[in-house]
């Protein structure tokens, strides 16, 4: 097994860094412009739900990292 280091770990994950999260805020961009300039309850609906695509990354991201935390306490322990 491959010693672990800064070096052989990746930083960026392409589809989540690359690809997911700019299209996610172009999108809220985009829906958060067309509400401001035509405040319709579907407009604002759009808005909200392309709010809520980059914090579902997010959350899902943190999730993991948690759980990865919990295992690795859980291997110092024991």
């Amino acid at each position: 097994m491959a010693s672990q280091s800064y070096a052989n770990h990746r930083r960026w994950f392409v589809l989540h860094h690359f690809i997911a999260y700019p299209v996610t805020l172009v999108a809220l961009a985009m829906a958060a412009r067309l509400a401001w300039r035509e405040p319709t309850g579907v407009h604002l609906t759009l808005a909200l739900v392309a709010l809520a695509l980059p914090l579902t990354l997010l959350s899902a991201r943190v999730m993991a990292l948690t759980v990865q935390n919990r295992v690795i306490r859980l291997e110092m322990r024991l």
